[in-house]
């Protein structure tokens, strides 16, 4: 019996640990809040179980287990709401939810009464097992409807969701499954059939498997919170807590009861055990990162220093100078321009270029909106190639154009995007795939491209903003001049009158 008290305590300091580390952690959001009750529900069922066990009275039997009933009523109607705002359907299921908590109260009403438990008796092993009442079984009815119902919404949700979230919940329905059906195994002896229920560990497991799903699976959005300090520690010991009453089980198998003593000395260790995992993955993990990931470090260190010096940096031919000097030279390339649309003109003109002389035709004419490269950098929104501009069916004098760029020495072109039009382009020429592997691979390369396009498309956007300026300053100064001759006209034609 000392085993079953045991597992209700540690389930039930678990379902208050966690319900609480969940709400705090957004308590305004009702899939944390909904959890919360849930929590509770599950803690009072799991404290008036060990309060239950303990009993040494029928009295105190019989009070402990109304009280563990009313948790164990609402367990499946919280677990069903908290189910509905994860799904998103709690819109849906509204009257559903009202009509049940109503329902739960009737039956927490009734658990006051003989009619719900008629009394305790032995059974087995245990001095003081509940006997039903006649309103009992419409509970357990209704009890198994709803843990079914909520399966099957997870079941659903599951089959119809892809990645990560669908991870998410074959997790949950894995951990909520053992707990159902470990907690159901406390329901035969109701019946006279001597089932022990040891599967009540299976509440710990399933604590075990959401802490699990929280910290792996980043379940409710936690991620980096549950990366410091305590908060992981926190999830770290509800992954591992089922750890302990598995070692009771064992104690009792081998020796044939629970020792008070030694099971104080086996959680001292497995406290023990669990801090030193903690304190190894802290120290592992600043170790990885001063050896195998300083690359990283150094190379998020480079990106943070480009983008602070493109960001401070407001005229257009000064960012380009820097960002060639970045992505150009960095990467191997001999030859690199950046071309920006020239509103008046309808063409990209150069604006920084290295590689080559200042009467080069490219640098000097750059090209029509209409041309291909423009066109087919819209459709396609993504780098092209010198490769799929040859390849577009064109007219001779458009080939003719590819042909110049790539007598040019251009082989890759970036288109840099703003309020869907093609404000401009980084044009380059050959790049050399070991100094972009030395300068961190092809993601840091593409995460440099893309910070390049950023700053120069907020540049162009800038000298947008600072034309359109001018031009309303103009327009103003033009009216003004109106508003003077208007008002000299109309004094010429009406003289004063002496």
């Amino acid at each position: 019996m000392e085993f079953f008290a045991i597992s209700g305590l540690l389930n039930g300091l678990a379902a208050s640990g966690l319900a609480s580390f969940v709400y705090f952690r957004a308590p305004k959001d009702p899939r944390h809040w909904t959890f919360g009750l849930f929590g509770i529900a599950t803690a009072l069922w799991s404290f008036g179980y060990f309060a239950w066990q303990v009993s040494d009275s029928e009295f105190f039997a019989l009070l402990n287990l109304r009280i563990l009933m009313a948790g164990a009523i609402f367990i499946p109607i919280t677990f069903l709401h908290h189910v509905l705002y994860l799904l998103g359907k709690e819109n849906i299921f509204s009257s559903t939810i009202k009509w049940n908590y109503f329902v739960g109260g009737v039956f927490l009403f009734a658990d006051c009464t003989p009619f719900f438990i008629q009394g305790v008796r032995q059974i087995s092993v245990f001095p003081f097992w509940g006997v039903p009442g006649l309103i009992f079984h419409f509970c357990l009815i209704w009890w198994a409807g709803l843990v079914i119902f909520a399966h099957l919404l997870l079941i659903q949700a599951y089959v119809k969701e892809r990645g990560l979230r669908r991870r998410q919940f074959l997790y949950l329905l894995i951990g909520s499954g053992i707990g159902y059906i470990g907690g159901a195994t406390n329901y035969p002896l109701w019946y006279g059939i001597e089932i022990l229920p040891y599967g009540t560990i299976g509440f710990a497991i399933y604590i075990s498997i959401v802490a699990y799903t929280l910290l792996r699976f980043h379940w409710l959005e936690f991620s980096v919170y549950v990366e410091k300090g305590l908060s992981y520690f926190a999830i770290l010991l509800f992954v591992s807590q089922p750890v302990y009453p598995m070692l009771l089980l064992a104690q009792k198998s081998l020796l044939g009861a629970i020792n008070v003593r030694f099971s104080v000395v086996q959680l001292v260790l497995h406290l023990l055990t669990v801090v030193g995992v903690y304190q190894m993955k802290v120290g592992t993990k600043g170790a990885v990162a001063r050896t195998i990931l300083k690359g990283r470090e150094l190379r998020t260190q480079a990106l943070f220093r480009f983008s602070s010096k493109v960001a401070n940096i407001q005229n257009i031919h000064d960012l380009g100078e820097a960002i060639l000097e970045t992505v150009g030279r960095s990467a191997g390339a001999s030859k690199a321009a950046i071309f920006v649309l020239q509103v008046e003109e309808n063409r990209y003109r150069a604006v920084s270029s290295f590689g080559f002389s200042r009467d080069h035709p490219v640098i000097q004419n750059g090209w029509a909106i209409s041309d291909n490269l423009p066109q087919l950098l819209l459709f396609t929104q993504a780098r092209v190639s010198i490769e799929d501009l040859k390849g577009i069916d064109s007219n001779e004098s458009e080939m003719r154009i590819a042909e110049i760029f790539e007598d040019a020495g251009f082989e890759l072109f970036y288109p840099i995007f703003g309020n869907n039009q093609l404000l401009g382009v980084l044009a380059l020429g050959p790049t050399s795939s070991e100094a972009i592997r030395m300068m961190g691979g092809q993601t840091f390369w593409n995460t440099i491209i893309q910070e390049s396009a950023l700053a120069l498309e907020n540049a162009i956007l800038r000298e947008e903003i600072h034309r359109s300026q001018n031009l309303l300053c103009q327009v103003d100064r033009l009216r003004s001049l109106e508003a003077m001759a208007n008002g000299l006209t109309q004094e010429l034609h009406s003289p004063l009158v002496s």
